[in-house]
């Protein structure tokens, strides 16, 4: 019934946004280049990551699929690229360094003082720059 209220009143059309929503997440070459290109990468780096789950492959390494020439170990999938390169293992490590990071910069700013002026944009940049680096490679 809602739907039928948006459409009429609003002139809501929900076939184009399933289409546009199908054609977003759409990886064959002539629909985005970009976004094929990114799914061959995931690809090799999953399977890549699969034969060396714990520790990776190291940094530097260069999965099965590779996008510069100069730079052959240099992937769009940032995170996937350094689960490859460094493993579970890897992986866990980062996180971890980035959660003391995060609670130690809460726990001044909750402290108060000028400290938390200065820490808290940092915290703010550094999460969002996490979270930018993971969507929009």
């Amino acid at each position: 019934m809602f739907s039928f209220y948006l459409q009429q009143v609003y002139d809501v059309n929900f076939d184009s946004w399933l289409q546009f929503t199908k054609d977003a997440f759409a990886v064959s070459e002539s629909a985005d280049p970009g976004a094929h290109t990114r799914s061959v990468q995931l690809d090799a780096l999953l399977q890549g990551w699969r034969e060396h789950p714990v520790f990776g492959a190291g940094h530097g390494a260069v999965a099965s699929v590779t996008v510069s020439e100069s730079n052959p170990w240099s992937y769009e999938l940032y995170y996937v690229a350094l689960l490859y390169q460094t493993g579970l293992f890897g992986i866990i490590a980062y996180t971890l360094g980035i959660v003391w990071i995060v609670l130690q910069g809460v726990e001044i700013v909750r402290k108060g003082g000028l400290s938390a002026f200065a820490v808290l944009p940092h915290i703010v940049g550094l999460v969002a720059f996490l979270v930018v680096a993971g969507s929009n490679p």
